[in-house]
Formats: structure tokens, C-alpha cells, sequence
């Protein structure tokens, strides 16, 4: 059960669907426990949440079959590698320095992309302060990949979970949780966003955040950190046998 403040929880179930089944959220009231909680319709009290896959992002994360239609997955995958296509997604900067990639660079991320069985123009691989990454669409990819994908959803740390971690308030705390054939599985993420990183201005630029992103959408940064880290823990990168360098 996701309990918390009422406003809290409003805006969660504004702009997220149940994880397990897809479903619109509501929050309503437990008079027993004497809290507000969010309730999905089908399996009533909520144990995690995710945001609805945009049309882009499904290709990314290797689902356009189901959101988008059948057999769509494999043109638009062929159309994403295309230099000049809409849906061409190769990183452009560095994230961590946010210098912008060399060409040697972006060959760099399309090859590491080939090695462990991703597509670089679907955005599966990012540069971090110089040396590929797998992106979390990446690994959602991957997922989508098995026999038995894994379902992720998110919830927001309750108090004692933040107090026991010892983050301050202010800070945004999400745990990604993993799902397979209905049970909750022991492994878990944690997202952390403090107050001044989301606050930190810029040193080039003083009147701008140096990063805008995190500090217009905080909760979804948490959100996609906490995701990040437990596919991770779940998912190994396995190298091509006739790829490895």
C-alpha cells in the first residue's frame, strides 16, 4: 500500500497508472489505518506505480508491438538508424560534462551498443564523463527482451524509510520494486535527488540551474534513478561472443 499526504498522492495518481495492471489510480481514504492511500481498480490498494509509455519512448524500451501495434517494433527500429530519422536518438552531449560528442565518441557508444546487444539510435547507450553507459530505455529494452520480462514499478519512500536512510527532507526518495508472474521480488532501487542538487545553479550561466531537467521534474528524476538502478541489478549485460574486444 502507498500511503501519504493527500495532495501527495494526487499528483501521483494524476500522472501515473498501476504497475502490475496498467490501470488508472485514485486516492482514497483507509479509515482504518486512519491514512490516504492510492487504490488501483483492479487490485485495490496499490504496491507500486509507473508513468504511461509515450509512442517514442515504447520503440526505445522495445514495446511498440503493444502500445503502438503489431509489428510496428521492427520498421521503426530500422527507421531510427537512419542519421537524418525522427526517431534517431544517439546522444548528442556528454552527461556527465555535457560536452558535446566528438565523432569518435558517438562511434565509441554505437559499438559498445552492438557488443552488448543494444541500438545506439534508439538511444540504449549514453556517454558518462567519457565512457558508455547503458540508459535506462536500454535496459527496459533488454526486459522486453526475455522470456520472462520483469514488471518495474515505482513508489515514494514513507517517512521511516527516509529517516532510516538518514536523507534530509527536502529531498526526492523514490524504491523501484521488480514483479514477476505476480510476486514482488527481494531486489530493489533506490532514486535520490537532494535539495541542492535540484536548486544548483549554473557556474557558466548563473541565471539558469545547471541542470534544468532535475529541477523542473525532480520526482520523475528520482523515479527514473531508482528504475535504473534495479534493472540493473536484474538485468547483466551480456557481450556478443563474436563482438568482444
Amino acid at each position: 500500500m502507498i500511503k501519504g499526504d493527500q495532495k501527495a498522492l494526487q499528483r501521483v495518481a494524476d500522472n501515473q497508472v498501476c504497475a502490475e495492471h496498467g490501470t488508472p489510480l485514485t486516492v482514497a481514504w483507509d479509515a482504518l489505518l486512519s491514512t490516504y492511500y492510492l487504490r488501483c481498480i483492479e487490485c485495490g490498494a496499490c504496491r507500486a506505480t509507473k508513468r504511461p509509455v509515450s509512442p517514442s519512448t515504447a520503440i526505445a524500451r522495445g514495446e511498440a508491438n503493444a502500445v503502438i501495434q503489431p509489428g510496428a517494433q521492427k520498421e521503426l527500429e530500422r527507421r531510427a538508424s537512419s542519421t537524418t530519422s525522427a526517431f534517431n536518438r544517439l546522444p548528442k552531449t556528454d552527461l556527465g560534462d555535457n560536452r558535446a560528442l566528438t565523432l569518435a565518441d558517438a562511434q565509441n557508444v554505437i559499438e559498445f551498443a552492438k557488443m552488448v546487444h543494444l541500438n545506439a539510435f534508439l538511444g540504449h547507450v549514453d556517454l558518462y564523463y567519457g565512457s558508455p553507459r547503458v540508459s535506462i530505455d536500454g535496459y527496459y529494452y533488454l526486459n522486453s527482451q526475455m522470456e520472462k520480462p520483469f514488471r518495474i514499478g515505482c513508489r515514494p519512500m514513507t517517512q521511516e524509510e527516509r529517516t532510516a536512510y538518514l536523507f534530509e527532507d527536502g529531498a526526492y526518495c523514490w524504491i523501484a520494486k521488480a514483479y514477476q508472474d505476480g510476486v514482488e521480488l527481494p531486489e530493489d532501487g533506490i532514486g535520490y535527488l537532494s535539495k541542492d542538487e535540484y536548486e544548483a545553479m549554473s557556474k557558466k550561466n548563473p541565471e539558469h540551474h545547471r541542470s534544468p531537467v532535475s529541477h523542473n521534474h525532480p520526482q520523475r528524476t528520482a523515479e527514473h534513478r531508482a528504475e535504473w538502478q534495479l534493472l540493473r541489478k536484474l538485468i547483466p549485460l551480456e557481450v556478443g561472443k563474436n563482438e568482444q574486444t
